[in-house]
């Protein structure tokens, strides 16, 4: 997980100087909608497989 977690930064930062502030601003502002979408199915995910866990 820390694997992923230093890619994506590392990522995020490329992004943010191979662009102009205010573009930079715009690509980050779209990530973070996108990573709360991401949350919000990660949340769905877990409430799924927290009923599994219950069942057994």
């Amino acid at each position: 997980m820390e694997e992923m977690k230093e890619k994506v930064l590392d990522m995020l930062q490329k992004i943010v100087a191979q662009n102009t502030p205010l573009d930079a601003h715009s690509v980050l502002q779209e990530l973070i909608e996108e990573a709360q979408n991401l949350q919000d199915e990660c949340l769905r995910m877990e409430y799924a497989f927290s009923g599994a866990f219950e069942e057994e």
